[in-house]
């Protein structure tokens, strides 16, 4: 019997990107509902201990730009602060949040910037 991996990677590219779309639009769901129920979002950063608000939008951003296969909000730029801050441990939210921030990030490097990786 195939593991689920297993049999994802012998999907053809569509059915890949259609599976990675449809985990991501639960990824972003995720991410609204925690952005819903906090009124702001913010961190310190700890180099220059200058306080950041977190841009709610972006992960819908990067979504709608994966769709369209292109940067279409400045995504890429938008996203180095807070990848940064989030490796750094400067930003942190709850693992399942945490999972669906970066899974909205791969998606959009993968589809709008397009980088290739092994995994599919």
């Amino acid at each position: 019997m195939k593991t689920i991996a297993k049999q994802f990677l012998t999907l053809p590219a569509d059915q890949k990107r259609t599976v990675h779309f449809t985990l991501c639009e639960n990824a972003l769901q995720r991410w609204r509902d925690f952005v819903a129920s906090h009124v702001r979002l913010g961190y310190t950063e700890t180099v220059c201990g200058t306080r950041q608000v977190v841009d709610a939008k972006l992960p819908e951003d990067a979504f709608r730009s994966a769709q369209f296969g292109h940067d279409v909000a400045a995504v890429d730029e938008r996203y180095l602060e807070p990848i940064a801050a989030m490796q750094d441990h400067d930003l942190e939210f709850p693992d399942a949040v945490e999972y669906a921030y970066y899974a909205v990030y791969n998606l959009f490097r993968k589809y709008a910037c397009h980088e290739t990786s092994t995994t599919g």
